[in-house]
């Protein structure tokens, strides 16, 4: 009997080249219908292990991860993945239902920055203020000036879904540069860049778990947006202090102070990043 993948001769259920299952059966519908429901339920049982230790105990899974017990938990860049792709996901149709649900218009200086604006003598006029001197100035500024122009005349939709297109790609930024901050904070002992990655991988994706959570309560319950939002906000608080007490192994008060100090360079930084991915999706309007 061989493997119908690589054609190995099998010694068993599962080929030892390339770990494929033997099943020469035809598959019917209910038995996708029950495969499906097999692996998400009971097959890859790491998950919901790793979400919960993820949520519970802050800190946690780095520590596990260079401890090498690995098998038992999702690897931290894909569990990342997943959960901000789904973050983003639902950011980007909370937004579209928001844009055609709400009736709010904001204003600067008698041009609607939320609505398409028709008096393209006011848009110009507003976009001439624009100034950029940085690098690449001439070859930038008529860019940014026909994308200004754009985005007021139709009223701010288009920059907006650029802006949230390039959110993940930000934050791909955001996170290594961030890594590298946390370095001359832990140099005795010595923490590896990698180590600051893991740990802030683990942060970012509780972050938008609980951000996920909050978004399909408020859907189902809106009543409870507002209480909901501040426990969460107090949670991601003490999450991020715990979680950096757990995997640096540091004193309360030590952890306090490069907690401070370094929520104050992560505010700094993603104000830049965040600003420059506004611009860069200026650009692209």
């Amino acid at each position: 009997m061989n493997c119908l993948n690589c054609g190995a001769a099998l010694q068993g259920p599962y080929c030892a080249l390339c770990g494929q299952k033997h099943d020469p059966h035809r598959h019917t519908v209910g038995h996708f219908i029950a495969e499906t429901a097999e692996s998400l339920s009971h097959a890859d049982s790491r998950l919901w292990i790793t979400l919960w230790k993820l949520l519970s105990k802050p800190g946690l899974l780095a520590v596990e991860f260079f401890d090498g017990r690995r098998a038992r938990y999702l690897p931290p860049i894909r569990l990342y993945l997943v959960v901000s792709v789904v973050f983003f996901l639902l950011l980007g149709i909370g937004n579209n239902v928001t844009n055609v649900d709400s009736n709010a218009n904001l204003t600067v200086e008698g041009v609607s920055l939320t609505r398409p604006n028709k008096d393209r003598a006011t848009v110009d006029m507003m976009c001439q203020k624009l100034e950029y001197e940085g690098p690449l100035q001439q070859q930038l500024t008529p860019r940014l000036l026909a994308g200004c122009t754009k985005a007021l005349t139709e009223g701010g939709a288009a920059l907006g879904a650029a802006f949230l297109r390039n959110l993940p790609k930000a934050m791909f930024v955001l996170l290594p540069l961030f890594a590298v901050v946390m370095l001359p904070f832990y140099l005795w002992p010595r923490r590896l860049y990698a180590e600051h990655l893991v740990y802030l991988l683990g942060n970012h994706t509780a972050i938008f778990l609980v951000s996920i959570l909050m978004q399909l309560v408020g859907l189902v319950l809106p009543a409870l947006s507002g209480p909901l939002t501040l426990a969460s906000l107090l949670y991601i608080v003490w999450y991020c202090w715990r979680g950096m007490r757990v995997f640096y192994g540091n004193g309360r008060w030590l952890t306090l102070a490069k907690f401070l100090e370094l929520g104050f360079l992560y505010l700094i930084l993603a104000v830049l990043v965040l600003t420059l991915t506004g611009v860069v999706s200026l650009l692209e309007t």
